[in-house]
């Protein structure tokens, strides 16, 4: 058999250059009226696999994520001191669980309760608590050199760097957390102040 195969396609090339730019023609045609997106999935199923869904249902995940929006006390949350109040109670916190006070009084096991977090998207490193105030705290010392950062703002220079953090790349991930919902989001349209 290999021989006939052997004899017929040294006597004939030409055959089988025509069939595989025939099937190479067929193939790339099939490849580029496919539209959809194959996603890869790493659960390749398994007892493995079986035994983490199990454990997902029946246990509860060791850390729990709390989201909350703020209030002012006033009628405008961006001021810079809202975020200053707002940052120092962040550094409070993370303080007293630093010092095994927040284990202490909740009286369980004395540990470090708040975890560190990476923000994969925007590479930023968070211990415990992370909010809005966090960012353009750290904007204002890089970006626009303010060491005090929030506490050394006014009005105007702090609006103006949220309105660059939320309309960066990373700012429309953030924006894609907070709740669109109607029924409980009161949408006020301003005009810009510093014209």
């Amino acid at each position: 058999m290999d021989n006939i195969v052997t004899r017929f396609l040294s006597r004939h090339p030409l055959y089988l250059i025509f069939l595989t730019i025939v099937l190479t023609a067929f193939f790339s045609y099939i490849s580029s009226s496919d539209n959809s997106i194959d996603e890869v999935s790493f659960d390749t199923g398994g007892k493995i696999f079986e035994l983490n869904k199990k454990i997902g249902e029946n246990f509860q995940s060791p850390y729990h994520f709390t989201t909350v929006i703020f209030e002012s006390k006033s009628d405008d949350i961006f001021t810079p001191e809202a975020f200053s109040e707002i940052l120092n109670n962040q550094n409070k916190l993370i303080a007293l669980d630093n010092n095994l006070f927040l284990s202490k009084a909740a009286g369980i096991n004395e540990d470090n309760y708040l975890f560190n977090l990476t923000d994969f998207e925007t590479g930023r490193k968070s211990t415990g608590v992370t909010s809005i105030v966090d960012i353009t705290d750290e904007f204002i010392k890089t970006q626009m050199n303010i060491p005090d950062g929030v506490k050394g703002v006014n009005k105007n220079q702090l609006k103006f760097a949220l309105d660059k953090i939320l309309t960066s790349e990373e700012g429309n991930e953030l924006l894609r957390t907070i709740s669109r919902d109607d029924i409980y989001t009161k949408v006020k349209n301003v005009s810009n102040e510093l014209t």
